[in-house]
């Protein structure tokens, strides 16, 4: 009997302790409320990929999609095995916000988004694991990722991420 309520204790002392510690570590961990939202939650830039990358790993596709911009949500629909679908692990999520040596996005970005009221790119650096390995490879891994705000009152979306800036 003493054996089992220490156990219970200890358990119930480890799943208390778990959820601060995973946030605040740094590692970006997402709270169980944003996990169950359908809409990207994201401030800034670097939010709004956290956000993303977060959806990726849970294969939330609804979540992941919410993060961009429709453009390039309809791009990728035509994707085969687009990110949630394709990542079987991702870790070491390392986010750092680029300087733009140019005003525009990259050409694959229509006319219509290719000059937003503020954009950015963020350079994310992480290890993978891919299902399937097509045109990337398992492993340290760098995106460089567009990320727009259409207006002044818009929230920050991603219009590409693409394997050179």
């Amino acid at each position: 009997m003493k054996h089992c309520v220490m156990g219970i204790l200890i358990y119930a002392l480890t799943m208390s302790v778990l959820p601060a510690s995973a946030g605040a570590s740094g590692g970006g961990a997402l709270s169980r409320s944003a996990s169950r939202s359908t809409v990207c939650a994201g401030q800034s830039a670097q939010a709004v990929v956290r956000a993303y990358y977060g959806a990726v790993i849970r294969h939330d596709a609804r979540l992941a999609k919410s993060c961009l911009t429709p453009y390039y949500a309809q791009q990728l629909a035509r994707v085969v095995d687009p990110d949630w679908r394709n990542i079987a692990t991702l870790r070491s999520l390392k986010l750092k916000q680029a300087k733009l040596s140019h005003d525009t996005l990259p050409g694959n970005v229509p006319a219509a988004y290719a000059k937003p009221y503020a954009f950015t790119q963020v350079d994310a650096e992480f290890i993978v694991h891919y299902y399937r390995v097509e045109s990337s490879s398992n492993g340290a891994t760098i995106r460089f990722i567009y990320v727009v705000k259409q207006h002044r009152a818009s929230p920050w979306r991603i219009a590409a991420i693409g394997s050179r800036p």
